[in-house]
């Protein structure tokens, strides 16, 4: 399971796996997916602002948006390579991030026609996409692009894809879940073979490095995703787990106060954490685990009942 996220009901959690299924967390059962003919699977997705349409990138290079509430396909088009995809500017465009593993490009697109409106060669290895709330800012990270400096970290206006801003992660091979903070002041990179580095998003200044104790991100993998609470001061990122060393003991879900970095919660509960979210009331925590595929649906303690 690539991504989670829930609607805003707090009940149903979409996720991407060989096609995008929604279960009722309530009911503890699948009631949707979203599925396409061929043997494609999906890469990513994101959801429209109204929660009517999700868009879905497929490791054959289509992007295709659903009605969420019909469970039908409404427009396809072909973005080349696979792609990370997100919904910008109310949800009229659509921004992907494209290409092999050393020539990526950003795109954007007409969300109503599919039609290419521009791109933007970035040249180098880049994985992770992520748009700031206001729909105005991407965040993209080089990998094992690191020099004396650490890896790139791209901020991009949407408008005119030009860099506004570029910054250097000083360890880690990159990141594949950039996350905004819901107002969007803070960007969280989880690094892989790296910590989980949350900058100033205005500026790009460090403003937390948050790692385990137990052990160092080269013996445990670094971590490989991250999700800032709609509600609460927590920021939840997951384990990559599979490089641990036999016998070391170390969770694969952290849970930190992102105000102060200070680390709250954590458990062990797979191999690798591979997806995290927060319900939008910040009562619920789910994250998906390998290599048993499963999702864990925790509550958050601190929120009201």
């Amino acid at each position: 399971m690539k991504q989670l996220a829930f609607l805003r009901d707090n009940d149903r959690l979409i996720g991407a796996a060989d096609q995008i299924h929604i279960w009722s967390v309530r009911e503890g059962k699948l009631v949707r997916s979203l599925s396409r003919a061929g043997e494609a699977w999906a890469r990513g997705f994101d959801i429209s602002p109204d929660q009517s349409e999700i868009v879905v990138s497929y490791s054959d290079g289509a992007i295709v948006i659903w009605d969420l509430r019909k469970g039908e396909p409404l427009l396809e088009f072909n973005a080349g390579e696979t792609a990370e995809v997100r919904f910008y500017q109310g949800g009229r465009r659509i921004v992907t991030l494209t290409g092999d593993s050393n020539n990526k490009t950003l795109r954007t697109w007409d969300r109503g026609t599919g039609e290419q409106l521009a791109e933007k060669k970035i040249g180098f290895w880049t994985i992770g996409l992520a748009v700031s709330p206001a729909g105005a800012i991407a965040v993209t990270c080089g990998a094992r692009q690191r020099d004396a400096e650490g890896q790139p970290v791209l901020f991009w206006d949407l408008d005119s894809l030009a860099p506004v801003l570029t910054v250097r992660a000083p360890t880690g091979h990159g990141t594949l879940d950039p996350t905004f903070s819901p107002g969007g002041e803070r960007v969280a990179l989880p690094m892989l073979y790296g910590p989980v580095y949350v900058l100033d998003a205005s500026t790009g200044e460090l403003v937390h490095t948050l790692a385990l104790e137990e052990a160092t991100p080269r013996k445990m993998g670094g971590f490989c995703c991250a999700a800032f609470s709609p509600t609460t001061d927590r920021l939840a990122a997951g384990v990559s787990g599979f490089q641990m060393e036999e016998g070391m003991n170390c969770p694969t879900l952290v849970v930190w106060k992102s105000d102060d970095g200070q680390r709250s919660a954590s458990a062990d509960i797979g191999d690798a954490v591979t997806a995290v979210a927060f319900s939008p009331n910040g009562k619920l925590l789910a994250a998906a685990v390998l290599p048993d595929p499963a999702i864990h649906v925790f509550s958050v303690r601190g929120t009201d009942d």
